[in-house]
C-alpha cells in the first residue's frame, strides 16, 4: 500500500500533509479523501494522480510565496475530490457489465474518449 493510502479494511483513504506554511490557512495538517474503492491496485493508481494534483497546485502556491484564499483553498480539495468521483466512476463502469445505455451516457459525458474506447455489444 502507498504510504499516502489508508486501508480501512473494506474503504481505502488518500491522506496527505498539508505542506506547514499552508497548514495553518487550511486550518487542518491533513487532506483526508476516500476513495470510495476498495481494490488496493486501483486506489495505488488513483493515489498515483491524486498526489500529481495536490504538488501541482502546492508547488505553484509556492512559487508565487502566497496563503491561497478561501475560496482557492475550496478549489484545490474539490478539484481532489472530482479526480475521485471521475476515476471511480470509470473503475466502475469497466469493473461491471454495463448495458448499452450505461456506455452511451458515460460517452456523452466524456467526448473526447469517444476516439480511443472500442466497444461491441
Amino acid at each position: 500500500m502507498s504510504s499516502y493510502l489508508v486501508d480501512r479494511g473494506r474503504a481505502i483513504f488518500w491522506r496527505r500533509r498539508i505542506p506547514l506554511q499552508f497548514a495553518a490557512a487550511f486550518g487542518r495538517s491533513h487532506l483526508v479523501i476516500g476513495l470510495g474503492i476498495g481494490d488496493p491496485k486501483l486506489a495505488r493508481r488513483l493515489s498515483r494522480r491524486l498526489n500529481v494534483r495536490f504538488d501541482d497546485a502546492f508547488e505553484s502556491l509556492k512559487m508565487e510565496s502566497r496563503i491561497p484564499t478561501p475560496e482557492e483553498q475550496r478549489q484545490i480539495i474539490e478539484s481532489l475530490r472530482q479526480l475521485v468521483r471521475d476515476r471511480c466512476e470509470t473503475a466502475q463502469l469497466f469493473s461491471v457489465r454495463s448495458t448499452p445505455e450505461q456506455w452511451q451516457e458515460y460517452l456523452a459525458k466524456a467526448p473526447a474518449f469517444k476516439l480511443s474506447i472500442c466497444y461491441s455489444f
